[in-house]
């Protein structure tokens, strides 16, 4: 299982990335969002909404990898996406880290509740799924969430038989 050291070096080491010498200017919202992203190995529906899906990424190799559940934060608004978070599911693509970074519905485009919790676990179910069809080792797999995604994260980690 990935521990909690591990996951605080991942993020340490996204962060260490983005700092350079002399200081970076601090990004706004917008232009993270701008910022050009990898495309995922797959991209796959867990659900019939054009909302619910998510993009697996998985490192170079044979595997089997560990893998994180991405969930995306944004006040639970539809106006804020899961793309932002491909910078930190890339981070943990070049660590050997396999990622299932997963958008939902939001409040405004079908989410609340419990629509927007059904979504996430839904997506964690498709990622069981996944785990039969690419080599991702379930037994090392945990969620990780920013801001309403972390409420979510813990959500979908503390569900029976999770």
């Amino acid at each position: 299982m990935i521990d909690a050291r591990s996951i605080a070096l991942a993020i340490a080491a996204v962060l260490t990335s983005c700092s350079a010498s002399p200081p970076v200017k601090q990004l706004g919202w917008g232009e993270i969002a701008a910022r050009p992203i990898a495309p995922a190995s797959i991209k796959t529906f867990y659900g019939r909404d054009p909302q619910q899906f998510g993009e697996l990424r998985l490192p170079e190799g044979a595997g089997p990898f560990p893998v994180v559940m991405l969930l995306h934060g944004g006040c639970w608004l539809a106006e804020y996406d899961y793309k932002y978070m491909g910078h930190l599911a890339e981070a943990f693509k070049r660590m050997g880290v396999a990622t299932w970074n997963v958008e939902y519905r939001r409040i405004g485009n079908g989410g609340g509740w419990p629509a927007t919790f059904r979504d996430a676990a839904a997506a964690a179910d498709k990622l069981a799924a996944l785990g039969k069809e690419y080599p991702l080792d379930l037994s090392r797999a945990i969620t990780l969430g920013h801001s309403a995604g972390g409420q979510l994260a813990l959500w979908v980690a503390g569900r029976a038989g999770a």
